[in-house]
């Protein structure tokens, strides 16, 4: 009688146990991505500050500012793997029923992205503010077509 529980429960972990294992995969995605946004929101921060002439300009940190933001800005999109819509996240449903779309939002983000590096190491303040401003804009813009508030 002990042996059959005992296969009779080991084959209910066996056959449950992928679930579980794709339950945690997906909440490991969606920390992943969250963290991942909230260091590109921290750099964001940062440099809004010294555009904003609320911090003193410094250009080595801007620039290094934005060439994380430049790499973190390549970092969240494969975190977002079917089925995770569910859970804690914000994210709405439009990311996988128009995942073109959002691949275009992902792309303008690095594009827009590795602009400001550049731009951020020409000193031209005028430059600088305008190129920010299109890379936030770009974050506002998929947050604005693909996550809820």
């Amino acid at each position: 009688m002990k042996k059959k529980l005992l296969r009779g429960g080991l084959a209910v972990a066996l056959v449950l146990a992928p679930a579980f294992a794709a339950a945690d995969k997906i909440d490991d995605a969606i920390a992943y991505r969250k963290a991942v946004m909230e260091a590109q929101k921290w750099n964001l921060g940062r440099m809004a500050a010294m555009v904003k002439g609320t911090v003193a300009y410094d250009k080595a940190a801007f620039v290094r500012y934005a060439q994380w933001l430049d790499e973190l800005s390549r970092m969240p999109w494969e975190a977002f793997p079917k089925g995770s819509d569910v859970g804690d996240t914000k994210a709405r449903a439009d990311i996988w029923n128009k995942p073109a779309q959002f691949s275009d939002k992902a792309k303008a983000l690095e594009t827009e992205s590795a602009k400001l590096v550049e731009v951020a190491r020409s000193e031209d303040m005028g430059k600088i503010r305008f190129q920010f401003g299109q890379t936030a804009q770009t974050c506002k813009a998929c947050h604005k077509a693909f996550k809820d508030r």
